[in-house]
């Protein structure tokens, strides 16, 4: 997998958080060994329906992988909790 771009934009509009989905699928597994600002962050990911809310600074990137190009957006704390404990796949 190979990253073309990465930035920090403010959101314009809600959109969907796919680092959540990634943490949501790990949720039993990860949760015994977050750290307090850890399970902070997911508690107000959880409580803003895993949603990016609008005005909120979150990681906007455009990667390539194969042929295939895509986009990914995340909240920024949750994308960092998911490569600190290795829940994105193996590319």
């Amino acid at each position: 997998m190979e990253l073309i771009s990465s930035e920090t934009p403010k959101a314009r509009k809600e959109h969907r958080c796919m680092a959540c989905d990634f943490l949501r699928d790990d949720m039993p597994n990860t949760v015994s060994y977050l750290n307090f600002s850890e399970k902070r962050d997911v508690v107000k990911a959880r409580q803003n329906n895993w949603k990016i809310q609008k005005g909120e600074v979150y990681t906007k990137q455009f990667l390539k992988d194969g042929g295939d190009v895509y986009g990914f957006k995340a909240i920024t704390a949750i994308h960092d909790i998911c490569i600190d404990h290795d829940l994105y796949p193996e590319s």
